[in-house]
């Protein structure tokens, strides 16, 4: 969102802040909810991805000290 649309978005808030409070405070309510279902996804994104990075980490470990079967010929 560039400077332009922001402020006409902030005036038409302000506008709805006066003609319908109600209807605002229902908006950042729904938004408070929504930041918190998507701080917890990312914190279960996260886990997920430390726990693969994990993985990816233990499995060159295994790769990198067996000999390839294939050299030995």
């Amino acid at each position: 969102m560039n400077s332009i649309e922001r402020q006409r978005l902030r005036e038409a808030l302000l506008e709805r802040c006066r003609t319908d409070p109600e209807s605002v405070v229902d908006l950042v309510l729904d938004l408070m909810e929504k930041v918190e279902q998507l701080t917890v996804q990312n914190e279960q994104l996260s886990a997920r991805v430390e726990q693969l990075e994990d993985q990816i980490k233990k499995n060159s470990g295994v790769r990198s000290s067996t000999s390839p079967s294939r050299s030995s010929r």
